[in-house]
């Protein structure tokens, strides 16, 4: 059981440059979660969060026609909004057969309304599976392992995302990884490798990975880690 596990995610600010003033945006979201093992098979998780968003301040018209109207009434509008929300994620292990499904609920919300439209949270579900493709077939190795994953994303406010992925390992130690991105505007083929070491009681991690992304035209990622 695990539980009491506090995150704080995406604290991030955004300034463009509009007239002769700079327009900043800001948000994060904090959160709280509780997992628990319920069997060797079935696994549950709940994160209740707050997200908050501040776009900054907005002149708007209140009365008038346009901005030559001399009856116009202007108003500045402060766009900051916070809104609890939760997510809940449950994976079922079909041990015997070496295939794993997840589910995923993200952003249940209330509607928060900015000026006259109301909206809640981007809400999405998910669901995933992988499964070990040797013990899949009965031919299980120590030596060699293939993991095959799928994940499908449905937002409320976009086309489903589809997300399919690949992982050889070699006596878990060496790792060679593919995948492809479905309906993302940037992002599609990915590739990587990786290495994973015992030395004495430190267990040394190296990976890399190659992803198209569009607008930049590659990207390349570099993680090195240890655990003891």
């Amino acid at each position: 059981m695990d539980y009491g596990n506090s995150t704080v995610r995406g604290a991030q600010t955004m300034s463009r440059f509009r007239g002769d003033r700079y327009v900043l945006s800001t948000a994060f979201a904090a959160g709280l979660s509780f997992a628990q093992r319920v069997s060797d098979r079935f696994s549950y998780g709940v994160r209740l969060k707050y997200a908050y968003q501040d776009l900054g301040t907005v002149t708007i018209g209140i009365e008038g026609a346009n901005l030559s109207d001399t009856s116009l009434v202007t108003d500045v509008v402060e766009n900051a909004h916070g809104e609890p929300a939760i997510d809940i994620g449950a994976t079922y292990d079909f041990i015997d057969s070496g295939v794993r499904f997840g589910a995923v609920i993200q952003n249940v919300s209330r509607e928060v309304t900015y000026v006259r439209e109301a909206f809640p949270l981007p809400f999405s579900v998910s669901f995933s599976i992988h499964a070990e493709l040797l013990e899949l077939l009965n031919k299980e190795s120590e030596l060699h392992g293939l993991t095959l994953g799928v994940e499908s994303t449905h937002p409320r406010d976009y086309r489903e995302k589809v997300k399919f992925g690949a992982e050889y390992r070699y006596m878990n130690t060496f790792f060679v990884r593919a995948g492809y991105r479905i309906n993302y505007d940037q992002r599609g083929l990915t590739f990587g490798l990786g290495l994973h070491k015992k030395i004495g009681a430190a267990r040394l991690r190296f990976d890399y990975s190659y992803e198209v992304y569009r607008v930049f035209g590659g990207v390349n990622t570099i993680s090195i880690g240890t655990a003891f």
